[in-house]
């Protein structure tokens, strides 16, 4: 089911706590870290669909800021930090999988477009290195399908 907690590990001392709640419930979301905050991004909730919402945790303060919302509504997305910006790529709607790429910049706070996936799709992980951005499998139709495509975005 759809969640707000946040649970917080210390390296240090190996232990978690509990942190504050997050304001929106949710499931299937994406996270990634950028110039100090903790961004929780998008996701879904059972009978309300996808959101757009985006929510950030500053650990200095233990408090939570909402963000300017996602062009997109999804769910099923991933997530990669890159250049102090975070890329979200992909999901899944009522309507199919998701081609759409955005970028979000934490400065401006705000969000555009990039390059659609040339593969839409929803589960899949991504990971930036060295000014690209890796889509890395998912499923290209919603529920369980599987795809072992690898798409790279390059942001240099």
């Amino acid at each position: 089911g759809a969640l707000a907690t946040l649970e917080i590990y210390d390296f240090r001392r190996r232990r978690w706590r509990t942190g504050p709640e997050m304001a929106v419930r949710r499931e299937h979301l994406a996270a990634a870290v950028a110039g100090g905050r903790f961004y929780a991004l998008a996701g879904r909730a059972a009978g309300q669909g996808n959101f757009t919402v985006v929510e950030s945790y500053d650990p200095r303060t233990r408090r939570w800021r909402r963000e300017p919302e996602m062009g997109k509504a999804r769910g099923g997305i991933a997530a990669a930090a890159i250049g102090g910006q975070i890329v979200v790529i992909g999901g899944e709607e009522e309507a199919g999988t998701i081609a759409e790429v955005e970028r979000y910049d934490p400065r401006a706070r705000q969000w555009s477009r990039l390059a659609d996936l040339p593969t839409p799709r929803h589960g899949l992980g991504a990971v930036a290195r060295e000014g690209r951005v890796y889509a890395i499998a998912g499923g290209d139709r919603p529920g369980f399908a599987f795809t072992n495509a690898l798409e790279v975005l390059d942001l240099r």
